[in-house]
């Protein structure tokens, strides 16, 4: 009888220990998983951050330079003021390269653009051919740089329809009577905050 009580102990001590064997892995299977959720939400927040530090960089450092290559921006405050207000992120690539739609913004404005001489205006002005080559190879475009190229050749565009591009002083004639071209700024709020492109900019 003492024996079969000592073999119950026994049997009920090694169930214990399985028991208590379990629950440990369970724990520590559950501690992982904490862990790698951890690690991935850390991950994405990380990769999320460094996409901003990088428009940031590359937007601001040609906003600072006041030029992108060889082109020189008409209107570097009033780019610098735009983007800054939009923490430097890209707007016109959104709806474009990256959209699946039937909205594509840049296709239309190099559209507007395309047909410029129509107005008298040569579409190289506005970098036509630029941004249809990068259009054409997104591979290697550099998208950062192609949103402030097609915000150059708004601002361009948009002060060209809106008032005329010979200097009054040039032909003898007082510049109060003119009428002023847009700030660069505007043109480019007026064509962001619009949901069709072809009706913000005029052709």
């Amino acid at each position: 009888m003492g024996l079969k009580l000592m073999r119950i102990k026994r049997f009920l001590l090694v169930c214990k220990i399985i028991t208590l064997g379990l629950v440990f892995m369970s724990i520590t299977n559950l501690s992982t998983q904490a862990s790698a959720q951890a690690i991935n939400a850390s991950t994405a927040h990380e990769d999320l951050g460094s996409s901003s530090l990088l428009q940031r960089t590359v937007i601001g450092t040609a906003l600072d330079a006041g030029h992108l290559g060889e082109v020189d921006f008409f209107d570097t405050p009033g780019m610098k003021a735009f983007y800054e207000t939009r923490s430097f992120e890209p707007i016109w690539i959104k709806n474009s390269v990256f959209s699946s739609g039937k909205t594509k913004t840049i296709e239309k404005i190099l559209e507007i653009f395309q047909a410029a001489w129509m107005h008298g205006f040569n579409p190289d002005h506005y970098h036509a051919d630029t941004i249809s080559q990068m259009l054409g190879d997104l591979k290697n475009t550099d998208f950062y740089q192609l949103d402030l190229l097609v915000s150059d050749a708004l601002i361009r565009y948009g002060r060209d329809m809106s008032a005329m591009r010979v200097d009054p002083k040039a032909i003898g004639q007082r510049s109060r009577y003119w009428r002023k071209p847009l700030r660069g700024i505007d043109i480019l709020d007026f064509v962001a905050t619009h949901e069709d492109v072809e009706e913000a900019l005029p052709r």
